[in-house]
């Protein structure tokens, strides 16, 4: 398996296929040295060009400072609503984890709440490091879908140890939802907005740990402050914690397999051994009470199937004191031969 994660919610989904109405329109503009120009929707038109005239990080900065959080609009998802005193309106913030690559046709599909309500919005995609690569603005008139293909946008992005992927902040001046879609090369899916985590609540995710899968925990910073997230595996009668540092506005990614590998193995070794006495034990046992039933042709009889009781049962729990709200969201990666993979949420 291939090293993955770093220090610095989900089962597997099948999309809930939100239903397309009409052609929706989205106009981008990228601050990235790539042209967009060429960038398309399935149901619309996507217009890229050059934005030389887009205030800097610093400007962007202090224009969200004066901005006035208004409030959660939901306990489970990265959802929100600000205020701009100055410009007299208020604009709803929804934030998701968006992986291009090794995916295959990540599309972001927005909806608005109420039917009878337009989209008129704003896209920012950050790097892992937080900083602004591009934006795009996205328009739907009532009762439309808007859609957008997401690989031309992350191309100024950074491949973090396997992934091409991006903070996404969605701003819209109605309330919105929203799923990234994606497919590998065995199935689809679908990744809804990112998960929250905070200070009174934290997460606890069963995982499955096994030879053949990984688990990939992308950690999301809204914010304009360095945060922080401690996450705890229990496992056996183990349970090691690592902290993990999230830039302002950024993403970080970690694999609990690759994390916590030292503790794994040990459990893993233990089990064998186990496995290994009791085995032998119940040889002699079967043996003494009657010879006749050995495995025929001088087999004997070695305890379970080896590789059918190789999985460890674990749970990963995230939790925050940064006093701000946070997102998450996990990704399972399978591998089936040498080259077929699938990826599935867990929520």
């Amino acid at each position: 398996m291939a090293p993955f994660g770093r220090i610095g919610r989900g089962g597997t989904g099948e999309s809930q296929g939100m239903a397309r109405d009409e052609a929706a329109t989205c106009s981008a503009m990228s601050v990235s040295k790539t042209s967009l120009d060429d960038a398309s929707l399935e149901d619309g038109t996507a217009e890229g060009r050059s934005n030389t005239g887009m205030s800097n990080d610093q400007d962007r900065i202090s224009q969200d400072l004066a901005r006035v959080p208004l409030g959660w609009t939901s306990r489970d998802w990265l959802s929100y609503w600000t205020r701009d005193d100055a410009e007299h309106e208020k604009s709803h913030h929804l934030h998701f984890w968006a992986p291009v690559e090794p995916l295959d046709n990540s599309t972001l599909i927005v909806s608005p709440l109420k039917r009878s309500e337009g989209i008129t919005g704003l896209l920012r995609f950050y790097n892992s490091n937080g900083t602004l690569v591009s934006e795009s603005s996205i328009a739907a008139r009532h009762g439309q879908l808007a859609q957008l293909p997401l690989s031309a946008f992350l191309d100024g992005c950074e491949t973090d140890q396997g992934f091409r992927h991006s903070h996404l902040e969605l701003i819209t001046s109605c309330e919105c939802q929203g799923e990234i879609q994606f497919s590998s090369r065995l199935r689809s899916s679908f990744l809804t907005a990112a998960h929250r985590l905070s200070e009174r609540e934290s997460r606890a995710v069963p995982l499955t740990l096994s030879t053949n899968s990984r688990h990939v925990v992308a950690l999301i910073n809204p914010h304009d402050v360095q945060c922080v997230v401690k996450c705890r595996l229990f496992v056996g009668t183990r349970s090691p914690e690592e902290v993990c540092l999230l830039p302002p506005h950024g993403t970080v990614l970690i694999s609990p397999e690759v994390l916590y590998a030292s503790v794994i193995n040990d459990l893993n070794k233990k089990k064998n051994t186990e496995r290994s006495v009791g085995g032998q034990g119940a040889q002699k046992r079967s043996g003494s009470r009657d010879a006749s039933k050995r495995a025929p042709h001088g087999r004997h009889f070695s305890g379970p199937m080896q590789g059918s009781n190789d999985a460890l049962q674990a749970y990963l729990k995230l939790t925050t004191r940064s006093g701000k709200s946070l997102g998450y969201q996990i990704l399972e990666e399978r591998s089936f031969g040498q080259d077929g993979r699938t990826y599935g949420v867990l929520s």
